[in-house]
């Protein structure tokens, strides 16, 4: 979610006017808001994180949005944050040249066809650019986008396709640089020479065996085990089985939902060995459902961490609250 509100953020850059408050439409879903109001009484816009308001008054600036919300794998904080983001950026940086961003947004289900769908409905409705979010099916979205000569702006890019469409701005890699780097940090920072990969065995999980895999052979890790598992399976156990008796040193989860089952499996069967993960196994519901299993572990991100000291975390976190 952090990357929508980075996106959201990064197009206000050039703003420099007064307010409005940013709303979401979807095909079955009713409008919603996420006004953040004005200050009421005297002394409040001090005390304020965001700072002093200054509303978007001109009239909306439309960026279509697909983000899954259905289906296997789900990421409904992908559409909180970009709700978060266009409330601060509407109602404290003045919009975009004085317009408020509005966002119209479909539902998507992480499949091709529905992206398919869901992106040919946005192009109808004319927006002035798509905003990334966790659309998985990108691959089918994308070259809609482009015919209608919309730009496609961050999100999180699953497979190499966002980072290579001609189309498509992205400030971060998801599926090539966090994973090239938690592949590197293991072999030549934490000396790993045999490493499993739990990942899902659709296409946006398989896209990153071709990537990782050479990665961690060149960082010096000389056995690397795949081991898949269906987006739809309740239980991991049994591949939380497979890697404790394939004897490695350490299991990369590769999973972008139920990564707290996996952890609480490996637990469970007891395995011993290190164990990282990617970004969203670092949530704080995750950690929970993982029972203890997500201790010690390793996380590459490309985010700030929203405890510490950081401004910029601090604001996302008083966004996302507010």
């Amino acid at each position: 979610m952090a990357s929508i509100a980075a996106a959201a953020l990064t197009a206000a850059g050039c703003s420099s006017s007064s307010s409005g408050s940013p709303s979401t439409t979807s095909s079955g879903t009713s409008a919603s808001s996420g006004s953040t109001g004005s200050a009421s009484a005297a002394g409040t816009a001090s005390a304020d994180p965001f700072g002093t308001p200054k509303k978007a008054t001109g009239t909306p600036y439309v960026f279509g949005m697909i983000n899954d919300e259905t289906g296997a794998v789900t990421f409904p904080e992908a559409r909180q944050g970009a709700i978060a983001a266009a409330a601060y950026v509407n109602n404290y940086l003045g919009g975009i040249n004085g317009h408020p961003i509005q966002i119209d947004n479909c539902t998507g289900d992480g499949t091709p066809a529905t992206a398919a769908r869901c992106a040919n409905q946005l192009v109808g409705d004319h927006p002035l650019a798509i905003l990334g979010a966790a659309d998985v099916g990108a691959p089918a979205s994308l070259p809609i986008y482009q015919h209608a000569g919309l730009a496609y702006l961050g999100g999180i890019p699953f497979t190499p396709v966002p980072q290579t469409a001609p189309n498509s701005v992205q400030f971060w890699s998801v599926s090539v640089g966090d994973n090239l780097a938690a592949a590197t940090y293991a072999g030549k920072t934490l000396g790993v020479k045999s490493v499993a990969i739990i990942y899902f065995s659709n296409a946006q999980g398989e896209s990153i065996l071709p990537q990782i895999t050479p990665v961690f052979k060149a960082a010096g890790v000389t056995t690397v085990k795949d081991i898949p598992l269906s987006p739809t399976s309740p239980d991991p156990t049994s591949q939380a089985a497979l890697v404790e008796s394939s004897g490695v040193q350490m299991v990369y989860v590769d999973v972008p939902n139920g990564c707290g089952n996996v952890l609480k499996a490996l637990k469970g069967v007891g395995f011993t060995g290190k164990i990282m993960g990617i970004d969203p196994c670092g949530a704080p519901p995750v950690m929970q459902a993982a029972s203890g299993g997500a201790n010690g572990m390793y996380i590459a991100s490309p985010f700030e961490l929203q405890s510490g000291d950081s401004a910029q975390a601090k604001l996302f976190v008083a966004a996302m609250q507010k």
